[in-house]
């Protein structure tokens, strides 16, 4: 997943296991993001490529929308599917959304914003 740094500077990413990257600011075109990154990215105020600044002006500084993340990782797997990201039903698997997402996912939580995002979809049609 490509991320973008807030405001006009890139961010300087570094894991506890050494890994580093860093992040570009949106004029720049961003960063494609291991998953490995994903949190700690979030974390320091980095978004997701399709985010628009203007999408998070009424969230607090820092913050992220677990839900909204969660959808988003489930277009991605439903634009490209495959064996190992979908189940035999068409859902995301929750390996694969956890994985893509950075935390974990649950199948409760998979089931319930996938039935959301169905509709949600079949609304925009």
């Amino acid at each position: 997943m490509k991320f973008y740094a807030p405001g006009d500077q890139p961010i300087h990413l570094s894991l506890t296991s050494g890994h580093t990257a860093n992040v570009a600011t949106r004029a720049e075109g961003g960063t494609e993001l291991s998953t490995r990154f994903h949190r700690e990215a979030i974390s320091n105020g980095c978004l997701p490529m399709h985010m628009a600044v203007e999408d998070t002006q009424d969230e607090p500084t820092g913050g992220f929308d677990r839900v909204e993340t969660i959808k988003d990782a489930m277009k991605t797997i439903i634009e490209s599917p495959t064996d190992e990201t979908t189940t035999g039903d068409g859902k995301p698997d929750t390996r694969a959304l956890s994985k893509l997402v950075g935390f974990t996912v649950t199948a409760d939580e998979r089931n319930q914003l996938f039935n959301e995002l169905v509709a949600e979809l079949g609304e925009d049609e």
